[in-house]
């Protein structure tokens, strides 16, 4: 159940028999993190059945502007998944949530919604403030603007493959071969880096008009 009611959560979680089958989804989290709470609170599906369908580049449930990656793709939002039938039915209604989510939001398709999903991604993952996501959208846009390298933790985590900024070292970070790395390389890494927070398309009317390029 996709968008349960805040009423509907406490009833279910006040069984602990029920509480193990809600599938949380925050922004920042990546796909990799997903599915392994994903499988964790079905009865009968695996973390092997999530990766076969992401593997399998999301056949049937990716929009085409998608390219085959979940990325940026999964709503945040809470949902009982204790009954799924299969993981590519879990991974189907998390992206019609957020498929509808983004039209609601009249947010553009194609290539637009691309790279605004790319922004956000980066956006939900390197603050976890409201009153800084303005502000984070504006950097990015004046390095964007400047043929800057993005520089981003956020992005690097995703790119290394850890769970948080605390893991980066300055190894990691001087290799400039690295394709998702953004300390050398300019503009947009090739994939989103975790789940968009989509607050800052909403505050679109208020967002910071700062200038510099340093969060």
């Amino acid at each position: 159940k996709k968008g349960m009611k805040a009423s509907d959560v406490v009833t279910v979680l006040s069984n602990p028999n029920n509480a193990k089958s809600i599938l949380n989804i925050v922004a920042g989290d990546t796909v990799k993190k997903v599915i392994r709470n994903a499988a964790a609170a079905a009865d009968n599906l695996t973390e092997a059945d999530f990766r076969k369908v992401i593997d399998n580049k999301g056949a049937g449930i990716l929009p085409v502007e998608a390219k085959g990656s979940f990325e940026g793709w999964l709503q945040p939002g809470t949902y009982d998944i204790k009954d799924a039938a299969s993981a590519g039915d879990v991974l189907k209604q998390i992206v019609q949530a957020r498929i509808r989510h983004l039209d609601d939001l009249k947010v553009p398709s194609g290539k637009d919604r691309e790279t605004i999903l790319t922004k956000a991604s980066i956006i939900g993952a390197e603050v976890n403030r409201s009153e800084y996501y303005g502000k984070v959208a504006r950097v990015i846009e004046n390095r964007l603007a400047k043929d800057m390298p993005l520089g981003m933790d956020a992005i690097n985590v995703y790119g290394l493959g850890l769970d948080d900024a605390g893991q980066l070292t300055s190894a990691q970070l001087a290799d400039p071969d690295d394709p998702i790395i953004r300390v050398y390389r300019r503009g947009f890494p090739p994939r989103r880096s975790a789940v968009p927070t989509m607050l800052p398309l909403q505050q679109r009317s208020t967002r910071s008009r700062a200038t510099g390029c340093i969060l």
